[in-house]
């Protein structure tokens, strides 16, 4: 996921003490519960929006891959370290979580356009911090940057991050949000930015199996709400299906492809659809040889456990008789011949089940 140290890498020290403010949330609740990529996106995004002075702010995934590069040669940041594949599963985990927000923007042609993240925040928490300077984080679509004013000349409210800054959202309240919850919950007062969350399924016995599928739309990159929105308006077989030929459409913007194929019922890739019926047939085929086995192998028990009750007597009549049907198949053969043969058991194992009405002559005719 993450690429590999540079073992020559050494850091000749701080530069003077410019600073990007982090909320305290983020080194007493969050850092021990992320995996590694969702720290280093969360990072990431602190970096390019608080450390700008900035509320939210677009980054693309190539830049959280492999940083920014100025027109004229200069290296503003490295990025995260980490492939796409780990970028995309980190976003979506701090989606899941509840800590970022996403906005997934369309151009005119209905292509994804640089989406914008942010820092997600309790509206009790809408207010600003100040760290030295001033520094709004109001969920306003105009903000006064640090040090600023805004438009009718007056500083913003401000609260000092360590001291008094109210707590973020809980996540233990955000996990035991369940996609089978029945009641839509009312968005807060003043915070149109938090989306309700939309009845997903009435039956708890489709719990599990949605939220995995929840899990696959998250990392496939479709936001939570518009995945909440499809497992709640189609079926799961359908939702699962298209996340299945997902892969065989090769979409430059998965995440559109795959809303839009949900919604629409596309059709699987013939390609798909050939590849499908042939894991089919295959898959019918070893549950046969399996089933087969299962059946010589119970056939085999008892006639082994047939063999075993037998007096000598009994036992040695069925051996004659073994030996004859050997001699029948091998002309001119001996009677010492027949007991060195390592056909002998086979022929024997045949009038055992001869005998007990079982794969009659199955093992003769396998020694023929």
């Amino acid at each position: 996921m993450a690429g590999s140290p540079r073992d020559d890498f050494y850091f000749p020290g701080f530069a003077a003490p410019n600073l990007t403010p982090v909320p305290d949330d983020f080194f007493d609740l969050l850092a021990p519960n992320l995996s590694e990529a969702e720290l280093r996106v969360l990072i990431y995004i602190l970096r390019r929006t608080f450390g700008f002075k900035k509320e939210r702010d677009a980054i693309s995934l190539s830049q959280m891959v492999s940083g920014i590069r100025t027109k004229d040669g200069r290296t503003l940041d490295l990025g995260t370290g980490m492939s796409r594949r780990g970028v995309m599963k980190g976003c979506a985990g701090l989606v899941e979580k509840g800590i970022i927000e996403v906005d997934k923007r369309l151009s005119d042609e209905k292509d994804h356009e640089t989406n914008v993240y942010s820092l997600r925040f309790r509206p009790a928490a809408a207010g600003a911090a100040e760290v030295g300077n001033v520094v709004s984080y109001r969920r306003a679509p105009r903000s006064p940057g640090v040090g600023n004013q805004d438009h009718q000349g007056r500083a913003p409210r401000s609260l000092r991050v360590g001291n008094n800054v109210p707590p973020q959202h809980d996540r233990s309240q955000h996990d035991s949000l369940q996609v089978t919850e029945l009641q839509q919950q009312p968005e807060p007062a003043g915070d149109t930015s938090s989306a309700p969350v939309v009845v997903v399924s009435e039956k708890p016995e489709e719990a599990p199996e949605k939220n995995a599928l929840l899990t696959r739309l998250l990392e496939c990159g479709v936001t939570r709400k518009t995945a909440l929105e499809l497992l709640d308006q189609h079926p799961t077989s359908a939702v699962h299906e298209q996340l299945e030929v997902l892969p065989y459409r090769k979409a430059d913007e998965p995440a559109a492809i795959l809303v839009q194929a949900i919604r629409e019922s596309w059709a699987a890739p013939k390609k798909f659809t050939r590849q499908k019926a042939r894991h089919e047939r295959e898959k019918q085929e070893v549950a046969a040889r399996q089933e087969a086995s299962r059946e010589e192998a119970a056939e085999q028990a008892q006639v082994v456990s047939y063999l075993d009750s037998l007096s000598d007597v009994e036992r040695s009549a069925i051996e004659t008789q073994a030996m004859e049907r050997y001699r029948r198949v091998r002309s001119g053969s001996s009677v010492d011949e027949f007991r060195r043969s390592r056909l002998r058991e086979g022929f024997i194992l045949s009038v055992a089940r001869e005998r007990l009405g079982i794969g009659h002559g199955r093992r003769e005719e396998a020694c023929r």
